[in-house]
């Protein structure tokens, strides 16, 4: 299956209909720490580069913030394509182009298929425990531990087999995530 068809199988997003009006890349708000702008990245993904696609930073550094899809004429939903992608990256076992961000991204799904919600205090040990990065950070940390914005007590979910059920889980296994 080609690259195409596994971001259309994976996301729900048809990057076929991509005509590269380039407003996806006009709009973003970090192009320019990318390797590749989101436009020449699908044109990528059409042309079957996976490789190159792969092991692109810009699939690490896109926020998901959605300032592409608002301006896609054909309503092509890049956050989710370049999401789709980091998870065929790590299953694939690639190591990511900017290592903290993969760490974080790891902490997050980890955290969130869980509990079902995130935890920040447990998402923060876990992303430092990953980088070594122990204390970057520090203050701005404990300024919101003691303005009661860091909780400590995880809340929880209604439906916690639903959220499971999303990541493809049977039992609590980690069977949907590599």
């Amino acid at each position: 299956m080609d690259i195409a068809a596994k971001v259309r199988k994976s996301s729900g997003v048809d990057v076929g209909r991509c005509f590269q009006c380039r407003k996806c890349s006009n709009g973003c708000p970090v192009v320019e720490y990318m390797d590749i702008p989101p436009a020449r990245l699908i044109r990528m993904i059409l042309a079957g580069q996976a490789e190159k696609v792969l092991s692109s930073k810009t699939i690490w550094l896109c926020a998901s913030c959605y300032a592409c899809s608002a301006r896609c004429p054909n309503d092509i939903d890049f956050a989710r394509v370049a999401d789709a992608l980091r998870t065929m990256a790590v299953r694939e076992g690639r190591a990511a182009a900017v290592q903290r961000i993969e760490a974080f991204h790891r902490a997050f799904m980890e955290d969130l298929e869980r509990r079902g919600r995130v935890h920040e205090p447990a998402l923060l040990a876990s992303f430092k425990l990953r980088t070594f990065d122990f204390f970057t950070d520090f203050e701005l940390g404990m300024a919101m531990f003691f303005k009661g914005r860091l909780p400590l007590v995880p809340r929880g979910v209604k439906d916690l087999k639903a959220v499971r059920d999303a990541f493809g889980l049977e039992g609590g296994g980690k069977g949907g995530r590599p």
